[in-house]
């Protein structure tokens, strides 16, 4: 049983993930269009910017925090670091020119609509240790292949054509949700309403293009006779000047001859409001995103405002928050080495408290306790019957707290000396993180986006 528990993971895969002859990392060119793609509709898509938009905000403002596990590696024995730290300064202050809820936005930005955020960590020329994070667009990442070691690293393309090659510790990847079809890549909301999105955008221009063109229906001109060449151009030169435009709306056409033909739709007729609120519906459903949250308020009343709230919270933020979590603790803390020892990063719950709720809940609980007791039963029992806490008295209170006041010689997490076990107090090795940290700046290989 020993044996198993000390075994370490191996280093690698015992199937192939990729072919075992040569294969170069352009062979996945293919998906680099889709990914600018999947970028751009951000842009053109209003009701997808502002999901992508709400979403990113709120996972920027939820807080994370550096703690220290005791020597046992109980997590309820966890303390707050509050002095400094390299690991808070890389938290905070990813880089001289982003503040971390800026870095968090865009990095969230680039998971909701690319499936996944590529993060380049620069690590310090003498210490060893990341002290820079900058992110890089996901289709200008491309991993590099291997057969047993699923990845050998990554490849990026700057702006101007340059490649840069990194090592697996220099590149931190975030998948929104696993790729069914590719293993190294991950997958966003964003390919599923694709069609919609394809096809909010299509109306959009459409309604654009009807007021460019006078808010007028299009239709066709017929000539009796067959025009020459001069004779087209020279028509359809004064068309363009006296009737195409919002300010020549409504001018009373002369055709010479000619006969206008109707030969087009309103959008009364293409029933594109609809088809812009199903498309707006679709994309929402894909995200799992609240209707609410989008500032639709028909049929919204107090409590499925805070019903919204509370579901936009658990399902959206809260997994977004977990998987940056996870990505602290199993892939950037153990790159410090012993900088790193006994510490993790944990986020306060973005799940808002129901208070209401909260004080019904007290209000029956208490309403309950007082008729178990006029009833004939124990205080103590009828506490207990509802798992509360039995009641304290004055004495008890005081005397607890002189206790907890006092360390404990037993405890082995209890400091021996001033300052040796404080997880308050500088780490040995970095009080001086603030110098450490301008020198790593003058130094830095800047990547850019």
């Amino acid at each position: 049983m020993r044996a198993l528990l000390d075994r370490r993971p191996r280093a690698e895969a015992p199937i192939s993930y990729s072919p075992r002859g040569p294969m170069s990392w352009l062979s996945r060119e293919v998906n680099r269009a889709d990914t600018v793609a999947q970028l751009s509709v951000y842009e053109s898509v209003s009701t997808l910017h502002a999901i992508v938009n709400r979403i990113m905000t709120a996972t920027a403002g939820v807080q994370f925090h550096l703690y220290r596990l005791p020597r046992s590696g109980d997590i309820e024995g966890r303390k707050k670091v509050t002095g400094p730290h390299p690991i808070k300064t890389l938290m905070y202050r990813p880089n001289p020119f982003q503040t971390g809820s800026a870095f968090t936005m865009a990095q969230q930005q680039h998971e909701d609509l690319a499936g996944e955020s590529c993060t380049v960590l620069y690590f310090h020329p003498t210490l060893g240790v990341p002290v820079e994070r900058w992110l890089a667009r996901p289709d200008r990442m491309s991993p590099v292949p291997h057969p047993t070691k699923f990845i050998d690293g990554w490849v990026y393309r700057s702006p101007d054509g340059e490649e840069v090659q990194l090592t697996n510790d220099e590149v931190v990847q975030v998948k929104a949700g696993p790729h069914p079809l590719d293993p190294y890549r991950g997958m966003s909301a964003v390919p599923p309403a694709i069609n919609e999105l394809e096809a909010w955008d299509l109306a959009a221009r459409w309604n654009l293009n009807f007021f460019h063109n006078s808010a007028q229906p299009g239709g066709i001109i017929e000539s009796p006779r067959e025009l020459t060449d001069p004779e087209f151009d020279r028509f359809t030169k004064r068309w363009r000047e006296q009737h195409r435009g919002v300010a020549n709306a409504h001018r009373v056409a002369i055709l010479e001859g000619m006969k206008w033909v109707d030969r087009s739709y309103s959008p009364k007729d293409m029933e594109f409001v609809d088809l812009r609120k199903f498309s707006s519906e679709t994309i929402r459903e894909a995200f799992g995103f609240p209707k609410p949250m989008l500032g639709g308020t028909d049929d919204v009343n107090k409590a499925a405002a805070w019903a919204a709230q509370t579901i936009f919270a658990r399902w959206l933020v809260t997994p977004r928050a977990d998987i940056k979590r996870e990505s602290w603790n199993e892939r950037i803390i153990p790159l410090f080495g012993a900088l790193g020892d006994r510490m993790m990063v944990d986020f306060d719950n973005p799940i808002p408290e129901d208070r209401e709720d909260d004080d019904r809940e007290r209000t029956s609980i208490s309403t309950a306790v007082s008729q178990l007791v006029a009833a004939g039963a124990y205080l103590e029992d009828a506490l207990e019957a509802y798992g509360l806490p039995p009641m304290r008295r004055t004495a008890d209170v005081d005397r607890e707290a002189a206790a907890e006041a006092e360390p404990d010689p037993t405890d082995p997490d209890e400091p021996t000396e001033p300052g040796v076990e404080d997880p308050d107090a500088p780490v040995p090795g970095t009080e001086d993180v603030a110098a450490m940290l301008r020198e790593a700046r003058n130094a830095a290989t800047k990547y850019h986006r």
